[in-house]
């Protein structure tokens, strides 16, 4: 839990470093995986989670209260989550694997 501006500062700014890295990670995956329909929706998915997941931490970051925060904290989580799930079973499909954070 958030207790104090300086410590969700410091939260929000390192969460927002880390989640950049991780969006161009799944975009080099994504481009590893191989031509065909599945991999195809695969990779758009990811795409579509991964934006989302920055979006909505961007959108966080900018909140006027700390309930506001978690609320859209917990969007791009569950974004990320999602994410999971889809590299699971890409990399399941392509026998590929992708580095965890």
């Amino acid at each position: 839990m958030v207790h104090n501006n300086s410590t969700k500062i410091e939260f929000v700014e390192a969460l927002k470093k880390r989640i950049f890295k991780w969006v161009l990670e799944i975009s080099n995956f994504c481009e590893t995986l191989p031509e065909s329909y599945s991999a195809s929706v695969f990779g758009r998915q990811l795409t579509r989670s991964s934006a989302s997941t920055d979006a909505n931490h961007r959108v966080a970051t900018r909140t006027r209260s700390n309930r506001e925060f978690y609320a859209k904290m917990n969007i791009a989580v569950e974004e990320a989550d999602e994410i999971t799930r889809i590299l699971s079973k890409a990399r399941h499909k392509s026998g590929q694997s992708f580095k965890r954070h």
